[in-house]
């Protein structure tokens, strides 16, 4: 399940090294569920605001924890989105159903 943390480019406790790190606890769970010497595909972007895209998901994982009815940071900032009505509403004529889309934050 692909899932969206905030690493930093430090350099590492041994000399010459360079890597990205975990420095944020809101991220730890997700981090810490990647396996040690596995191989793993990244997408790396730079966000414009990187403070208010940390407090988005901290209050992502606050609503998540407090609500019953969402499993997840993800699904609870989806939700967010939705109810900000940052999102995208489409009809569907053949069926004739309508669904919400989140748009993304970046």
């Amino acid at each position: 399940m692909p899932t969206e943390i905030v690493l930093r480019k430090r350099a590492s406790t041994r000399v010459g090294e360079i890597g990205l790190f975990c420095d944020v606890e809101v991220w730890e769970d997700d981090f810490a569920a990647v396996k040690n010497d596995s191989d793993v595909k990244a997408v790396l972007s730079q966000p414009r605001s990187l403070k208010q895209h940390k407090f988005a998901w901290a209050l992502a994982t606050k609503v998540a924890d407090a609500c019953d009815f969402l499993d997840t940071k993800e699904d609870a900032m989806n939700y967010m989105l939705i109810e900000a009505r940052h999102a995208r509403f489409i009809y569907d004529q053949r069926q004739n159903i309508s669904y919400t889309v989140p748009k993304p934050t970046n």
